[in-house]
């Protein structure tokens, strides 16, 4: 009997242990893919803080000459902007990487979303407009907007890469196919160029 319960303690103690090892080996892959979702997320980020980065070298370049020559000031990088096609604009958003980053509450969320998609658009000489719709809980969100030369102002949603319409008195979460506890009814748009 004291060999078999022996016997039995060691198998038991075997059992845990595997099954010990599958749960680490579990927990080291749900950590490698964050760390690698994470790794992303800051390759990402530090490319649009270097373009941040040689766009404000430039305006100091412009106030140090300005200062010492009295020229005129080019706040504005040196690119000119145009209003796309639609076609042009569509191929801009398939094409633009933002809406691969993650959304972290108060971090990395909606306005930052629509300035990146903005600046990464300025940056290819199309001209687009931050767009803010407010709730009627004072609340909002952040999008972007073309005015395109063949089909009008379109409304982009950068965290989808998806056309939306807005308009007031429409609820925002049915324009992605989404259900919201928050009501989301438009009762104001600021479009700013």
């Amino acid at each position: 009997m004291k060999r078999w319960l022996i016997n039995t303690t060691l198998c038991l103690n075997g059992i845990l242990l595997l099954m010990g090892n599958f749960i680490i080996a579990g927990m080291m892959d749900d950590i490698q893919a964050k760390i690698s979702a994470m790794t992303q997320t800051l390759d990402s980020s530090k490319s649009t803080i270097i373009q941040e980065k040689n766009y404000l070298e430039s305006v100091q370049t412009e106030l140090i000459a300005q200062k010492n020559n009295n020229k005129v000031l080019r706040i504005a990088p040196q690119y000119k902007l145009h209003d796309p096609t639609y076609a042009e604009t569509m191929a801009f958003i398939q094409a633009d990487q933002t809406d691969r980053k993650k959304w972290i509450e108060n971090v990395y969320d909606c306005k930052h979303f629509a300035y990146d998609v903005k600046r990464s658009a300025e940056l290819k000489g199309l001209n687009c407009a931050l767009v803010c719709i407010v709730y009627p809980d004072q609340n909002g969100h952040c999008l972007v907007a073309f005015q395109t030369t063949d089909r009008g102002l379109i409304f982009i949603e950068p965290q989808k890469d998806k056309e939306v319409k807005v308009e007031k008195g429409v609820r925002y979460s049915t324009q992605l196919g989404l259900r919201s506890d928050q009501n989301d009814t438009i009762v104001d748009i600021i479009v700013i160029w």
